[in-house]
Parts: C-alpha cells; sequence; structure tokens
C-alpha cells in the first residue's frame, strides 16, 4: 500500500484530506500541534517542528523513508522546503512547485504586479480599499475602510499592500497540476459561508474561472495540489 505524508494535519483541511485518502492509502500525518483528530484519523501521527525551522527539514530527512510520497500544506514549510531541502532523493517524493514559484506566490505585492500583466487584478487607489499583510493567510489581519488616512497611512507601510475592495462572490478553485504544468483538474467553488477558511461551498462548473487558472499557469509553473482564488464583480 502507498504511504502519503500530509502536513498540517489537524486543521479541518487535514481532517477531511485524511478521511478521503485512507479509504485508499496508507496516511502518515504531522502537525506541530497534538490537538486535533490526526493522531485518531491517520495510521501514523507524528509531532513536528516549526514548518520555517531548521528543525523541520531535519525532521523530514529523518521520517522520509517511511513515506512514499509527501503532500505540505502550509506556507512556512513550503518556503522553507524549496530554500533549505537540497537531497533530490527527498525531494522527488514531495509535489511542490519550484522555489521561484513559491516565493513569487508568497508575497502578494510581487504576485500583484507581477499577475497585472496578463489578467485583471484589484487596483490600487484611495476608493474604499482592502488592505492585507503581504506575507499572510487564512484573512488574518485584514482591514476594510474607506478613510483615505488610513489607507495612505499604509500605502507607504512595505509590509502591507492595499487593493480597491471589490464586492462580488468569491470563488476557490481548486487545481491539480502535473510536472509539465499542464493543468488536468479543477474544481470551483462558491463561497457561501466563510470564518478565515471556506465553511460552507457550492461547486460550479465555471469554464472562465478553469480558463483563468490556465491562462495563469503559464506564466507561473506549477506542479501538485493548486489553489486559486477569485472575486467575480457584481456590477461588471
Amino acid at each position: 500500500m502507498i504511504k502519503i505524508l500530509i502536513s498540517g494535519s489537524n486543521g479541518i483541511i487535514g481532517h477531511e484530506l485524511i478521511n478521503v485518502l485512507k479509504k485508499k492509502y496508507y496516511v502518515v500525518a504531522i502537525d506541530n500541534q497534538t490537538i486535533g483528530s490526526a493522531n485518531l484519523n491517520a495510521k501514523k501521527f507524528y509531532k513536528c517542528p516549526k514548518g520555517y525551522t531548521k528543525e523541520f527539514i531535519k525532521f523530514i530527512e529523518k521520517i522520509h523513508n517511511t513515506v512514499d510520497l509527501m503532500f505540505f500544506y502550509v506556507d512556512e514549510e513550503l518556503l522553507n522546503i524549496s530554500r533549505n531541502l537540497k537531497n533530490k532523493k527527498i525531494l522527488n517524493k514531495i509535489i511542490i512547485s519550484d522555489r521561484n514559484t513559491i516565493e513569487l506566490c508568497d508575497n502578494k505585492n510581487k504576485l500583484n504586479h507581477y499577475l497585472s500583466k496578463y489578467i485583471n487584478i484589484p487596483k490600487l487607489n484611495n476608493k474604499k480599499s482592502i488592505i492585507k499583510p503581504i506575507h499572510g493567510r487564512g484573512s488574518k489581519n485584514i482591514i476594510t475602510t474607506n478613510s483615505k488616512k488610513i489607507i495612505n497611512f499604509f500605502k507607504k507601510d512595505k509590509t502591507y499592500i492595499t487593493q480597491e475592495f471589490i464586492d462580488g462572490n468569491e470563488y476557490t478553485v481548486d487545481c491539480l497540476f502535473n510536472k509539465q504544468n499542464n493543468l488536468i483538474f479543477s474544481l470551483a467553488r462558491r463561497r457561501i459561508v466563510a470564518s478565515n477558511i471556506s465553511l460552507i461551498n457550492k461547486i460550479e462548473k465555471n469554464k472562465t474561472l478553469h480558463n483563468l487558472c490556465k491562462k495563469i499557469s503559464k506564466h507561473i509553473k506549477f506542479y501538485g495540489p493548486v489553489n486559486f482564488q477569485f472575486i467575480i464583480d457584481k456590477k461588471t
């Protein structure tokens, strides 16, 4: 039986992944917290060091022989692995995009400027704005405001990005890319209820979003499971 390692396994997404994968595979779960269901649901559970540490890389090097494939879902883990894990034998077991892709997508400001050449993105202006950390996830430390004073303050802060607030339906598109950067699967989900992560979604067929993901992949090289998020403006 193929053995698969899943990181961030005590979160809601990790819980669902384990429940699906364990029907066909031997699932090894890791997380830096022991509180959660992974210890009960997975065949094997390991408490791991924080994803941004040197100890995390040593941890992977230590346990890689116990599994056939490894999937990592935490931003800090992806950055750390892409920058610091050099063993090609281990890297061949990890389904991960390359370092350039990870570093670009981790920086909202760089990604914003890069994608503005190819697709529609929220503009940077003095209208109602959404302000968020350049490095961050899960809707943490996000501000929505009409105040020009606050907007101008954060425009000067290089650790934040300020964008026009878009009123519309939010979509998450789950994609899978092969090693050749070909999009082999996409599933669009319209967000109904959210609490930092999507809790209730409606699956919809959406060719436009599928084609957008494909278009983006012509300019950014992806490998493995990749998550895209879009907002369709209600007015336009």
